[in-house]
């Protein structure tokens, strides 16, 4: 016999409210007044607002420069686990806030008009082996520390997955709210690639030469990172306004369109990052050979006077990658994944402990001399199999795999002609470049990876099931009924 819809909704608000609150506990948040009192305002205002907090969640969720720091005080726990002071971003703390809502509106809901409601868990489980190899990896034998082994196990890992894809999936179930998610990405890549454009024209160049980079605000980088970081952005926010132009349609926003794509296509290529211009040719070379394919033919010789004007740029660029300006940049990975190489043949199953990589380089005493601070694993690649060994990086494979099998079902299932194939194509194209770029950096447990993940689950969906689009009943104002 199934479970009432009623235990449905009270036992996954049970779960989502001691989900929250072990992130609390691993976050080791002191309970102080003051910190009570911000939790109920914020609480507050996300229960009275919920999609207008999620839409700040989502315009706030590449920014991981924004942080917010929280002193552990005297709690031994959170002096271990990390040193005295919790640094959080001002979207993690927006999507903790719709999580905890999330669970509070579902525990006091007394009436839900669809009968048999239940969150959609995509590929939940594929990834908690992703999360069980991280914990596995605290009984290496390498004998990590067990606290910090699971509080990343948590968060990050877990955490990333419950925000960035649990929410975005359960949250948005009509296409006018998808179309207003792929609108604010595309407003929020016009505004940095301005910036990056702004760049260029101030003093200060990187590496012997200029090149497009986020600008500080008020002394914060809003990214939280270099070149990278804007590039990284680019590349999602361009194929997500592809997406919005093709679901909307409008004459008079394809110029604007056009002029905004090319605009961050233009920034991307001259933030002069490796990385970068191998995920625009992987995202350009997806598309090429899919929704752009009529087009190439009919307009052969225009792509090959077009390719022949860029062969310069190209030249430049491998001229760059084997130069002196970024040897330093080039040396400093290549000692980052041998160091990655030898922890894994220490630990090949279970790896040397979630979380440990920075921890462990900064004993590397050649490193720490030649290049100074110490930084992660630059590669998920390296980062799985140096943390996790091959349990992880096997658990990681079977994501992938059951991710690329859902992604291939629902493009089989479209049709393959029509503005939502088109729109669902550039999503694809966007979740290709996150991964494709965390081969070569640091933000693989962000939402700058996860977050296309998410949004192309919610598109695919929306696309396939058209009929009957409604918001989700534990946001309805009369939840209360």
């Amino acid at each position: 016999m199934f479970p009432s819809p009623l235990w449905q909704r009270l036992s996954w608000g049970l779960f989502l409210l001691l989900v929250v609150a072990a992130f609390l506990v691993t976050t080791g948040i002191p309970l102080e007044v003051s910190y009570i009192l911000g939790i109920a305002l914020v609480g507050i205002v996300v229960w009275q607002f919920p999609y207008q907090s999620f839409f700040v969640w989502m315009a706030t969720a590449p920014l991981l420069g924004f942080l917010v720091s929280f002193p552990t005080g005297s709690v031994q726990f959170g002096e271990r686990a990390f040193g005295g002071s919790i640094d959080v971003s001002l979207g993690e703390l927006v999507a903790g806030a719709l999580l905890a809502v999330w669970a509070v509106r579902l525990l006091l809901m007394r009436h839900v008009r669809r009968q048999g409601w239940k969150p959609w868990l995509p590929l939940a489980g594929a990834y908690a082996l992703v999360v069980a190899a991280h914990i596995l990896s605290v009984f290496s034998t390498i004998s990590p520390d067990p606290i910090l082994g699971l509080k990343y196990s948590l968060r990050p890992v877990l955490f990333v997955y419950l925000t960035c894809v649990l929410l975005p999936v359960n949250f948005l179930h009509t296409r006018r709210r998808l179309m207003s998610v792929l609108l604010l990405f595309g407003t929020l890549g016009v505004i940095f690639s301005v910036d990056g454009l702004r760049s260029l024209f101030v003093s200060g160049a990187l590496e012997g030469f200029h090149r497009a980079r986020p600008l500080p605000l008020l002394g914060v980088s809003p990214l939280g990172g270099n070149h990278n970081a804007l590039a990284e952005l680019l590349l999602f926010t361009a194929p997500a306004l592809l997406a919005w132009f093709e679901l909307n349609r409008s004459k008079r926003a394809e110029g604007w369109v056009a002029l905004a794509v090319g605009g961050m296509f233009v920034v991307t290529l001259l933030t002069f990052a490796r990385s970068a211009w191998i995920v625009l040719a992987a995202e350009c070379a997806l598309l090429g050979t899919t929704i752009w394919k009529p087009w190439i033919k009919q307009h052969l010789r225009l792509v090959l006077v077009l390719f022949c004007a860029f062969l310069p740029f190209l030249i430049f660029m491998v001229g760059l990658s084997f130069g002196t300006e970024v040897k330093g940049s080039t040396e400093a990975r290549a000692t980052i994944t041998s160091i990655a190489w030898h922890l894994f043949k220490s630990s090949p199953w279970l790896g040397t402990g979630a979380g440990s990589f920075v921890e462990r380089v900064s004993h590397v005493y050649a490193y720490t001399v030649e290049f100074g601070t110490p930084v992660d694993s630059h590669g998920l690649i390296q980062k799985l199999l140096s943390e996790t060994g091959l349990i992880g990086l096997m658990a990681f494979a079977v994501l992938f795999i059951v991710a690329l099998r859902h992604i291939r079902l629902t493009w089989q299932l479209l049709k393959k002609q029509g503005e939502e194939s088109r729109a669902y194509m550039y999503l694809v194209a966007a979740t290709l470049g996150a991964f494709v770029y965390q081969l070569f950096d640091t933000t693989y447990w962000t939402s700058r990876l996860w977050l296309p993940v998410g949004i192309l689950l919610v598109a695919g969906r929306i696309f396939l099931h058209t009929q009957g689009e409604r918001d989700p009943d534990f946001l309805s104002p009369s939840h209360g009924e």
